[in-house]
């Protein structure tokens, strides 16, 4: 009960902050009544996390993610001066451990930062991977965030013993021929 009240509590306070940000510090008893609602319904769709979330990965996080963001907007500028970029791509097939759900989902959506890489199909275990250029050597990143992010939600994966599949881009997603 605490806990579904806690809950409904930090959603209401946040709903309040946001308002409060967007009608240049005004609060009325309509935003108290609409964030309330807001914080309810918020309740209701957003099923509760299964795991606990360990905060002190956050600024590991952080780094990674700039780190991956500013290498990457390097190499895609990079590639649009150069005259003829060297572009050999492939697939790359990951074994992903981490659970299904919020923490894949961030895993999968953040790959895309790092050089050259941008998801193409997820399956239960493999995410394929499109490589603008064979050489580059994304596997440890892809295993820094997944280490990170399964830190975070405190659920312990142990590196992968899989090694990516490096696949020819005449193969569709999932080894479908085109």
């Amino acid at each position: 009960m605490w806990i579904v009240l806690r809950r409904i509590v930090v959603f209401w306070l946040l709903s309040l902050m946001i308002w409060w940000s967007l009608a240049d510090g005004q609060l009325s008893s309509f935003a108290l009544i609409w964030t309330l609602a807001a914080a309810l319904l918020m309740h209701k769709l957003w099923p509760p996390l299964n795991y606990a979330l360990h905060w002190r990965y956050v600024p590991s996080l952080i780094l990674l993610f700039v780190r991956a963001s500013v290498l990457g907007g390097w190499d895609v500028s990079r590639r649009a001066i150069q005259a003829k970029p060297s572009l050999h791509s492939c697939y790359l097939d990951y074994y992903l451990q981490l659970p299904e759900g919020w923490a894949r989902s961030v895993w999968v959506s953040l790959i895309g930062l790092f050089p050259g890489t941008l998801t193409v199909a997820v399956s239960q275990k493999w995410v394929r991977i499109h490589l603008l250029d064979d050489s580059l050597n994304v596997h440890q990143d892809l295993q820094a965030l997944e280490g990170l992010l399964a830190k975070f939600i405190g659920v312990e994966i142990h590196p992968s013993q899989q090694v990516p599949k490096v696949i020819a881009p005449a193969q569709g997603p999932m080894g479908v021929s085109k």
